[in-house]
């Protein structure tokens, strides 16, 4: 008998909902402005009122690593958003509708998959630019994929289920019988793959801004702080530590909120709870984000 996951899924929604929070409220948590500069005190240790010290230009880095989660975490959870509603619409209709559309979306699916998808991201933000809408759509565009593939597999699963051909044979037609008999059944499945996929993306972002294709300096993001720390290794260690501890603590969140809720679905499972299954055909769960 599986365990139900409530442990794991507690501790990871308490973490993402601290940082949230955290995120939230910045512009009172922070005791200095991010981009704030005193080069006479550049690579400063810590003090009472810079507990993790100044970076190479006299930043406070704890401020700049709350500013930090204000930048990172609700740009994955849009991306995640845009993702989910995106790739679920287009899953159900390719699991549902069959023939032509489902060819067709797969077919682009199966394109996107051909590549890397951190290659794929870093190709789409070089042309369009590092700015923060540029990095919505070229994580998007990539991150609805994993949600198609997930919601098709269960569609494809219930497709022939007894109350959706009840639902035919009264008349329904095929978009209400989608939203409102197909869709609640596909909430448990993806919102399991959106609480895998939000870590996913908060690497991904982290990955671009390291290399430069994040949001544009000062404003202040993990993945940019990592990078500018990794100039400071030898003198000042904690500039990189700080950010990359931020960072895993985000992800390992989302990876126990997530496997926390699937253990909770299969549990229900096998209690005898048909909607709440996984379907066979579809995979393993795939990270939002072109993790």
């Amino acid at each position: 008998m599986r365990r139900s996951g409530t442990g794991s899924a507690a501790c990871g929604g308490s973490i993402l909902a601290l940082l949230l929070l955290t995120a939230a409220f910045a512009p009172w948590l922070a005791s200095q402005p991010p981009a704030a500069q005193d080069l006479a005190l550049r690579l400063e240790g810590p003090t009472a009122s810079h507990p993790l010290g100044r970076d190479d230009l006299g930043r406070d880095v704890l401020s700049r690593l709350i500013w930090g989660a204000r930048m990172s975490l609700p740009l994955g959870l849009v991306v995640v958003a845009i993702s989910v509603l995106a790739g679920t619409l287009l899953g159900a209709a390719a699991g549902y509708a069959g023939g032509r559309t489902d060819a067709a979306i797969s077919a682009v699916a199966e394109l996107l998959l051909a590549f890397p998808g951190i290659l794929l991201a870093i190709s789409l933000v070089a042309v369009l630019g590092p700015r923060m809408s540029n990095l919505v759509v070229a994580l998007s565009l990539i991150g609805w994929v994993g949600f198609a593939l997930v919601s098709r597999g269960e569609t494809l699963r219930l497709k022939r289920q007894p109350f959706l051909e009840a639902a035919r044979s009264s008349g329904a037609t095929g978009s209400r019988v989608v939203f409102r008999h197909l869709m609640p059944h596909l909430v448990g499945p993806v919102t399991v793959q959106a609480a895998l996929g939000l870590g996913g993306v908060v690497m991904a972002e982290a990955g671009l801004s390291f290399l430069g294709l994040g949001v544009p300096p000062p404003s202040a993001s993990w993945g940019g702080m990592l990078r500018d720390g990794t100039q400071n290794l030898l003198d000042a260690p904690r500039l990189a530590v700080a950010p990359g501890a931020a960072i895993f603590l985000t992800v390992l969140a989302a990876q126990l909120l997530g496997d926390g809720m699937r253990r909770r679905l299969l549990s229900g499972a096998e209690l005898g709870a048909p909607a709440r299954r996984f379907a066979p055909g579809s995979g393993p769960l795939r990270g939002g984000g072109g993790s």
